[in-house]
């Protein structure tokens, strides 16, 4: 009834489970009403005791709806889903027979893992049937080296062949110091049936090419593709750079991707949201700038905080001036600076580093380097990234 108190009529398209219609159209015939009860099921594989946050964790099995007895009626599966919560609430999976469905969990805690196989005659499997398993979900352990998605993020998307050289990027900041020490990009395993030689490319954000590597891939060889810089290369916090690659024929393109920003597990690399990833067509070097689709090109880089280098200290200026006679070449010199006590100095040619502080200290060489270079040094720390300072050097 409605609020009139009018009796309303149900849809003549609903009807309840097991019902049939009284009539049929002209030409048609009338549909048997199932007799299938008995809910399908599913298979669970077995889940890893414990994962941490931002792992990307790939749930799958097996559903099916004959139920083993030749004597009943057997329907088909319709949909497989999968709760996260216990039950709570339901998530589509991928595929009715094998089925998969990725799930990368934010938060720490204790999960239960459910998964049920519903028919086409709507039989709901009971809580004694469905598919379970416990998942402990750990805080993430803080790596040494980031990435903005290897291996974080699921790679999805379209595969295609422009027919002409393109470069294809993603642009990132880190929100700390440190250095890019390899770059990457996808390779999907329908590329993988030859061998690729494909350049890349680190460029900052006016267009300045910064590093370039070589990706070679030999067949098979799909997933990511990596290719380490020959030296590092510094980058600023909070401060945009691109990172690219350029392909004669195929890549990967995962559409609006980009329609908002990601951010990797740990905040440390991120790429924002609107003109993101970034292409440009040609064959000689080009710095991608277009952008299509908030798509992502799935370039990525290995970056490592406070790696290499650090803030540069400016020109040091020796505080006593340096004391280097010329006549007769001398095999010893004296050198005074006025450093910062948390700094030491080295020599090229002497590597052990002098005390810090304002100091004199001398080298004793036997015959006498044509050039002498110092720069600033900071010690090795075991529990942290190796941190050297840009070299601001004296030659003499």
């Amino acid at each position: 009834m409605d609020e009139t108190g009018t009796r309303i009529a149900p849809s003549p398209r609903i009807r309840s489970p097991g019902s049939s219609s009284a009539r049929t159209a002209q030409g048609l015939v009338r549909a048997s009403a199932s007799t299938d009860a008995i809910p399908a099921t599913t298979t669970l594989v077995d889940l890893p005791a414990t994962v941490s946050t931002g792992t990307p964790l790939v749930l799958t099995g097996v559903a099916t709806d004959d139920d083993g007895n030749p004597a009943t009626d057997d329907g088909v599966v319709g949909v497989v889903e999968v709760s996260v919560d216990g039950g709570a609430t339901w998530q589509v999976a991928d595929g009715r027979g094998t089925w998969t469905y990725t799930w990368t969990p934010t938060v720490a805690g204790t999960y239960e893992v459910l998964a049920r196989a519903i028919d086409d005659s709507v039989n709901l499997p009971g809580a004694a049937i469905l598919a379970s398993d416990t998942v402990e979900v750990t805080a993430p352990e803080q790596p040494n080296g980031f990435s903005l998605f290897d291996p974080y993020e699921v790679v999805t998307g379209t595969s295609y062949n422009d027919g002409q050289p393109v470069s294809l990027g993603v642009r990132f900041e880190a929100t700390e110091t440190g250095a890019v020490t390899a770059l990457k990009y996808w390779r999907t395993a329908a590329d993988a049936d030859d061998t690729d030689t494909r350049p890349g490319y680190l460029w900052d954000a006016g267009g300045t090419l910064l590093a370039t590597v070589t990706f070679t891939s030999a067949p098979g060889n799909a997933g990511w593709q990596v290719a380490t810089l020959d030296t590092p290369v510094q980058i600023a916090a909070n401060t945009e750079y691109v990172v690219s690659y350029q392909t004669q024929d195929n890549y990967l393109a995962g559409g609006n991707f980009f329609s908002s920003g990601f951010t990797d597990p740990f905040g440390v690399l991120t790429a924002p949201s609107g003109q993101n990833g970034v292409y440009a067509y040609g064959t000689s070097l080009q710095f991608p700038t277009q952008s299509y689709n908030s798509s992502n090109y799935w370039g990525d880089l290995a970056f490592e905080p406070g790696a290499g280098v650090a803030t540069p200290l400016g020109t040091l200026t020796p505080a006593g001036g340096w004391n280097l006679p010329t006549t007769p070449a001398p095999e010893a010199f004296a050198f005074f600076a006025n450093l910062p006590d948390a700094l030491l100095f080295r020599s090229t040619v002497d590597p052990d580093p002098v005390a810090p502080g304002n100091f004199p200290t001398a080298w004793q060489h036997s015959p006498v380097p044509e050039s002498h270079v110092f720069e600033p040094w900071i010690p090795p720390d075991p529990t942290a990234p190796e941190l050297y300072f840009d070299r601001d050097a004296f030659v003499f």
